[in-house]
């Protein structure tokens, strides 16, 4: 399925945001990764799925395919905060997940509000990492940690393309106190997915990848200058 982005200056396009590995990256990660298997990455392959820890709701390693949810409430959600992955019957993440993920989404809510295209952008990271049933091509599980004999995820390698990297910041650059917790002047970009991925109120620990030139999939986008 696609979707678009959504910019603040009233264009979009479209959402091939996430970077597909390239085949001797892909070998790099996986022989890098800490569970020691080799990743599946193809469409409909998860990277990881429900939580192993209920303590900061860190999910569980899972290289296997999407599934269903079960609840009706849970498909509603996603169609109110993902509507991207609304047409979606498969997903990688469980209810309790997409209930966790509104939860989180919902504390930017209030501030992003006034403007549409950053909640839509700024959503749309997330639920990707979460939901998306192609977790394979564009994630990697770096760090997992073992607790009561359950292993479970701590850090992600999240691979972005330039064009989606700076649309999200684009669009939502207004709002530095979600973008990285600056009261007063903006946030760079780089303050920005270091934020966003490491912060104290996150348990699971995220590295944005998004400057390799081979994720330039989409054209960067020039900052809005009249704004």
């Amino acid at each position: 399925s696609s979707s678009g982005i959504n910019a603040e200056y009233g264009g979009s396009f479209p959402l091939y945001i996430k970077m597909k590995l390239p085949s001797f990256l892909v070998v790099v990660l996986v022989v890098g990764c800490t569970t020691g298997d080799s990743v599946v990455r193809k469409p409909g392959m998860c990277v990881m799925y429900d939580v192993c820890k209920a303590k900061g709701d860190l999910p569980c390693p899972s290289n296997t395919p999407a599934k269903p949810l079960e609840e009706d409430k849970s498909k509603a959600i996603i169609a109110e905060i993902c509507p991207h992955l609304s047409e979606e019957e498969l997903l990688c993440c469980s209810d309790s997940q997409v209930a966790a993920l509104k939860s989180q989404t919902d504390k930017a809510k209030f501030m992003l509000s006034s403007c549409g295209n950053c909640l839509h952008n700024f959503r749309a990271l997330f639920c990707d990492m979460v939901c998306s049933p192609n977790q394979s091509e564009f994630m990697d599980v770096s760090e997992t940690e073992e607790s009561d004999g359950v292993e479970h995820v701590t850090r992600l390698s999240y691979y972005l393309s330039n064009g989606y990297a700076t649309g999200m910041y684009e669009s939502c650059k207004k709002f530095p106190m979600v973008l990285c917790m600056k009261f007063f002047g903006k946030c760079t970009i780089e303050e920005t997915y270091n934020f966003l991925g490491d912060n104290s109120f996150t348990t699971l620990k995220t590295d944005y990848h998004y400057k390799d030139p081979y994720s330039a999939l989409i054209p960067l986008l020039e900052e809005d200058k009249s704004k």
